[in-house]
C-alpha cells in the first residue's frame, strides 16, 4: 500500500515529492551525529558490556580475582581504534588519548572501566556544549523556501480572488 500511494503522489504531484525529499536529505545530513556523540555512545555501550563482564565475574565463582582484560573487549577497543578512529578525520583529536589509555599501556579490566567512566564524562561534557535547540531554517534551506513559496501562493491566490 505505501509503495502504490508513493507512486500516486510521484505521478500527481511530483514536485511536492521532489521537495519532501530534498527536505529530508538535508536534515538527515544536518542532524548527523557528530564524531564526539558518536564516540559517547561507543564508550557507554563498552562500559555496559564491562559491567556485564563484572557481574560475571563476581557470580562466577571458578574465576576468582582475575583481573585480566576480556578477550572480545580488547578486540572492541582494537576494532574502535583502528577502524572509527581512523576513518573519521574529525576524530583525530582523540586517537592519541584513546591509544594510550586502552591499547598501549596494556591496561587491567579495572583500569579499562575507570578509563572508560573517564572517557564516558569528558565526551559527556563537550555534548552538553553543543546547541540544544537548532531552528529548522537554518537546517534546511528547502523547508525555508517551502514556507515562504506557500506564503507568497496564498498571498497571490488572496490577490487574484479580489
Amino acid at each position: 500500500m505505501v509503495t502504490e500511494l508513493m507512486s500516486k503522489l510521484k505521478s500527481h504531484h511530483p514536485l511536492l515529492v521532489l521537495s519532501l525529499e530534498s527536505m529530508i536529505e538535508e536534515m538527515i545530513a544536518k542532524f548527523k551525529p557528530q564524531t564526539d556523540e558518536e564516540l559517547f555512545r561507543i564508550v557507554q555501550t563498552l562500559l555496559g558490556e564491562c559491567y556485564q563482564q563484572g557481574i560475571l565475574r563476581i557470580t562466577d565463582q571458578s574465576a576468582g580475582a582475575d583481573d585480566r582484560l576480556p578477550q572480545t573487549l580488547e578486540m572492541n577497543l582494537r576494532k574502535i581504534s583502528m577502524s572509527f578512529l581512523n576513518a573519521n578525520p574529525a576524530s583525530n583529536k582523540f586517537k592519541e588519548a584513546f591509544d594510550r589509555d586502552f591499547i598501549t599501556n596494556n591496561p587491567t579490566f579495572l583500569q579499562v572501566i575507570d578509563n572508560l567512566r573517564k572517557w564516558r564524562d569528558r565526551l559527556q561534557s563537550i555534548i552538553d556544549k553543543l546547541a540544544s535547540q537548532v531552528n529548522l531554517e537554518n537546517c534546511s534551506k528547502h523547508l525555508a523556501e517551502f514556507h515562504r513559496a506557500r506564503y507568497e501562493g496564498n498571498k497571490q491566490y488572496a490577490n487574484v480572488s479580489r
